[in-house]
């Protein structure tokens, strides 16, 4: 039985997936290059990723693309699971910390898409095995969160609380440790500075390489940084604490490199959800035009800038190039489960 066009293109693609040349997390070739590279229409290419992503090889996401599936973790709506389960079904053992449960008011982004002025915010840490892995912050309308204990929610996760049929949900579970050690001219010791503390992943990172001269770690939030020092994430951090080489300061990050002298062969910046989707207020201007000079005045000649997003933004490439920097690029980052996150790569302009 003659074959059609579109299931012939599937066929092929199938064929790449399964050498290896299109690896797990890796963006695929966009719709118009593979009608080009298909002689086919965008119609037709389009028909043949959605007979690949029905058989769990390709997956996408609007302002992303297409790219390999890399073992995402499907699941129904009436039984949404957590990685708590996920892990314990690994013979892993979880753990939920609260460090952090208060009602404050919604920032803008967080106001929008809950339609509440008012939200419970609930800082945890998530162990497995008595390892941090993760540090997550939770925003629940007040309508929902009033009658919950701090108890209640490092019991339980929030959709077993808040008593809500949910119509859809949206789970991104992942981890990048970037480095912009190997996009560096091979200087001897450069000196990095790191862009938020967080969990504290990128700070380990860079204290376990002995390439790095100087190690800066600007972070505004005193309860993280105390965090790190004697509190839950003390015993992650302990060692690249006690490195002479590092330094944590506890400043706005603009503010810092608009008042120092001092300037770093790379910067990284590991800051909200990156340059895409901001949620904290005031973090917009940071991959903005002016914050964009502020990292530049930051970085020596040929420093590099490694900027780590939860999703690429050829918007965030354009205003890296309009601000001066060269050799702009992005490098898709695989994780476990789920969408790939990436780091947006570039040389300051100097």
């Amino acid at each position: 039985m003659r074959r059609t066009r579109y299931q012939e293109i599937a066929d092929e693609l199938r064929t790449r997936l399964g050498s290896g040349e299109l690896g797990a997390g890796r963006l695929l070739p966009s719709e118009s290059e593979l009608s080009a590279d298909y002689a086919a229409s965008r119609v037709t290419v389009r028909r043949a990723l959605e007979v690949l992503r029905d058989e769990g090889l390709v997956d996408s996401r609007q302002g992303f693309g297409w790219f390999v599936a890399a073992d995402p973790v499907r699941q129904a709506l009436g039984r949404l699971g957590t990685i708590e389960s996920q892990l314990a079904s690994e013979g892993v053992h979880s753990e939920r910390r609260v460090l952090d449960f208060r009602f404050v008011a919604a920032p803008a982004r967080v106001r929008t898409l809950l339609d509440s002025d008012t939200v419970l915010r609930v800082r945890r840490l998530n162990l497995a095995d008595g390892e941090p892995f993760a540090l997550v912050t939770v925003w629940c309308p007040e309508r929902y969160g009033a009658e919950l204990s701090r108890a209640d929610v490092e019991r339980s996760p929030f959709y077993e609380l808040i008593g809500v049929e949910l119509g859809g949900a949206v789970q991104s579970i992942g981890a990048a440790a970037a480095t912009a050690h190997d996009a560096l001219d091979g200087r001897p010791e450069p000196d990095v500075l790191i862009g938020g503390l967080g969990v504290g992943f990128s700070l380990a990172h860079a204290a376990a390489d002995h390439r790095w001269g100087r190690i800066t770690v600007v972070e505004r939030e005193r309860a993280i940084i105390d965090w790190h020092r004697d509190g839950p994430l003390a015993a992650l951090s302990a060692r690249a604490l006690a490195d002479p080489r590092t330094e944590i300061v506890e400043r706005d990050l603009v503010e810092y490199v608009n008042e120092i002298s001092d300037t770093f062969d790379a910067l990284c910046l590991d800051i909200d959800n990156g340059p895409g989707w901001t949620v904290t207020e005031g973090n917009a201007g940071l991959y903005g035009k002016s914050g964009l000079a502020s990292c530049a005045r930051a970085l020596r000649p040929g420093g590099v800038l490694a900027v780590w997003s939860a999703q690429p933004s050829p918007e965030f490439e354009g205003t890296l190039r309009n601000a001066g920097f060269r050799q702009v690029r992005t490098e898709v980052i695989p994780v476990a489960r789920g969408v790939p996150d990436v780091v947006h790569l570039a040389v300051s302009p100097g």
